[in-house]
This record gives structure tokens, sequence and C-alpha cells, in this order.
């Protein structure tokens, strides 16, 4: 069931947001085919900076979580985790609005099915209409289950891509990368990070 708006502030694409979330849901549906008990989502225009030791990642949040977020996409949130990072060595904040991005996460198969029961009706369609804030991928989904972000990026997005949604992000999100790419450069010991890798765009 489709709702009249995102509820993003302004919105006059309310269509390619619904799209962008759903792709995102179809994808978690597919991962339940699978064995595994976690799973990497990772958005089209998303650049590796790095190869990941996932499995540390996960195994270094004491906690029940549903979703790591691995990207905050505002550059001065960024800079401002990144000197979290740096002062107190705190790798996991709990998620909250608004830390966006759903370009990249670790998802468990529980918050897959917890996600997909609150979504999927019986008919086999997705429904939103339950929920009460804003209807875009990277807020419902972490907010639906129990998230936690990172609080150094592990990628970053290619914007010469541009953006099918919101073209006026593009700016911000150029200012975004280069807070990422600054980051990157100057925390030497990456946390489970294996090795660097190099990216020619």
């Amino acid at each position: 069931k489709k709702p009249l708006t995102c509820k993003y502030p302004g919105c006059n694409t309310c269509d390619l947001e619904f799209a962008c979330l759903v792709s995102h849901l179809l994808a978690l549906q597919e991962c339940l085919k699978y064995d595994d008990e976690y799973f990497v989502i990772m958005e089209d225009d998303i650049l590796m900076p790095f190869e990941i030791d996932y499995k540390g990642i996960i195994n270094s949040l004491n906690v029940d979580f549903d979703i790591i977020q691995l990207i905050i996409l505002y550059h001065d949130t960024v800079d401002k985790l990144k000197d979290i990072y740096l002062t107190q060595k705190t790798m996991f904040i709990k998620w909250r609005y608004l830390l966006p991005s759903a370009g990249m996460y670790i998802i468990t198969k529980k918050g897959i099915k917890k996600m997909l029961d609150m979504y999927l009706n019986k008919d086999g369609k997705f429904d939103f209409s339950n929920y009460k804030g804003q209807i875009v991928a990277d807020v419902i989904l972490y907010d639906s289950v129990n998230s936690y972000s990172t609080t150094l990026p592990y990628c970053y997005p290619n914007t010469k891509m541009g953006s099918e949604i919101h073209m006026d992000h593009l700016t911000a999100h150029e200012k975004s990368v280069k807070s990422i790419k600054k980051t990157i450069e100057e925390v030497k010991e990456y946390p489970f990070v294996i090795k660097r890798l190099s990216i020619d765009i």
C-alpha cells in the first residue's frame, strides 16, 4: 500500500524514495534464501577503500543488534564521529535520527525477518502505512530494528554517478565524501581493515 508522501520535508520525488526503499527490502528477501546469519547490503554507487574484516566488526559489538550502519553521509557528523573515535576509542553508537545513508550496512537474518514482518502484508505487498516517521530507506530501515552505527566510515559513494532521487543533495554528498576520504587518510590504524584498496575514481 503506497502512502501519499514519504514525509521527507519538501520532497517531490516520493515515488523514487519508495523505489529505493523497496529495492532494499527486495534484497533482504533474497537474503533469506541463504543459510548465513549476517549479510552486507550495499547500494550500487558505493566504492570500497578497504577489504573489511566483517566478522571482527560483528564480534566487537557486544550487544544483540539487528543492523550496523557502515557509512554516514553528512560531513559535519563524519568529522565529529572521527573525533569521538580518536579521543574516546568509541567504535559504535546507537543509531538515531538523523544519521543518513543506507549506502552500506550489515544486517542479521533475524533483523531481516523483523523488518519483513512489519512491512510485508498478508498479500505479499509492502505496506508502510503504520510507520509514523519518514518513509525513506535511511530512516525506516534503521529506525524499525535495533541499529548501531560505526563512528568511522567504511565506504563512500561515487558522486559522479549522480542521483535519481535528489540531485540537489549532490553538493552536500561531495562534501561528505571529502570528509570521509580525510578520515580514511588521518586514521592510520583503521580498525577491522584487512588491507587498504586503491580507488582510481
